[in-house]
């Protein structure tokens, strides 16, 4: 269980790093092309328009933002447990080196 959940976390990164750069290219088209109908032509006639560009860019930048989170929690999900595991295994092997050992008789 706990290889299938670090080998789907592997594939996770390559994913979620396609889809921030996707993303981080489609919010500065988004934001040139609202910038180039804010400067050129008419404001008055393209301002809603303008304004539309720039508030989608920043939808998806923030899509983008919860997606890289999502993974990042994930991902340190993933570290969490590998560190618990490194403990348990710990525990395991003094357990184990205790009950080799023969009793102390030394009398502490």
């Amino acid at each position: 269980m706990f290889s299938a959940y670090e080998a789907r976390v592997r594939k996770e990164r390559w994913r979620v790093g396609a889809v921030w750069i996707f993303l981080v290219a489609l919010t500065m088209g988004f934001m040139f092309i609202g910038g180039y109908h804010i400067v050129g032509g008419n404001p008055v006639d393209k301002s809603a328009l303008s304004l539309w560009f720039c508030i989608q860019a920043v939808f998806y930048l923030l899509f983008g933002i919860v997606t890289f989170l999502s993974f990042r929690f994930d991902q340190l999900k993933l570290d969490l447990l590998t560190e618990i595991k490194r403990v348990e295994l710990a525990i395991l092997e003094l357990k184990e080196s205790q009950g080799k050992t023969p009793p102390s008789t030394t009398g502490q």
